[in-house]
């Protein structure tokens, strides 16, 4: 009867303790990464509007070699839209362009189906910077009381897509400089 008791009071506090979590981790995010590239902002505005480009240098394409990906609408203008079905380490989901201002952003609704539901919004800004274009690539939007809890316990939402949105941009500078050779 008493380690019922000592379980029960174990598993309040473990309740009471993410309750709180839940309560007080911010409900906001903006994660981002920028860096330069050496490239005017034109070939970098191509590669970041464009998902047929997009696949050339998103950091999740080469996760999955058997990754299917549709793109619908005319590719690079408000509306058209990415979807890709992949593994574990890629999920599914789609990508829609909401917003173009001609070399200078772009602003995507992400919506996730897979391994869970969920919506953000991305955006790529460009801005001129010594030896080329800066871009600053980023996600922001709103947490649920359970993904709260869940980006608090891995770490953050930060550690969750940084690393993943310096490698794309690794690999959009690249791209972007070869193109601009």
């Amino acid at each position: 009867m008493k380690i019922l008791k000592i379980v029960g009071i174990v598993l309040a506090v473990i309740l009471a303790a993410l309750t709180i979590i839940g309560l007080v981790a911010p409900k906001d995010y903006n994660i981002h990464r920028e860096t330069v590239i050496n490239a005017p902002a034109e070939t970098v505005f191509k590669n970041v509007t464009t998902y047929e480009n997009f696949k050339k240098w998103s950091p999740w394409q080469n996760l999955d070699s058997n990754i299917t990906t549709t793109i619908e609408g005319t590719d690079g203008t408000v509306g058209s839209k990415y979807s890709w079905k992949g593994n574990d380490k890629v999920g599914e989901g789609s990508m829609t362009v909401l917003k173009i201002e001609e070399n200078k952003s772009i602003e995507q609704a992400l919506e996730f189906l897979k391994p869970f539901k969920s919506s953000t919004t991305t955006y790529m800004n460009l801005e001129p910077a010594d030896g080329g274009t800066k871009v600053t690539w980023g996600m922001k939007g709103e947490s649920g009381f359970i993904v709260r809890i869940m980006m608090t316990l891995m770490g953050g939402m930060d550690k969750a897509v940084g690393k993943d949105y310096e490698n794309g941009l690794a690999n959009l500078k690249k791209l972007s400089e070869t193109a601009a050779l």
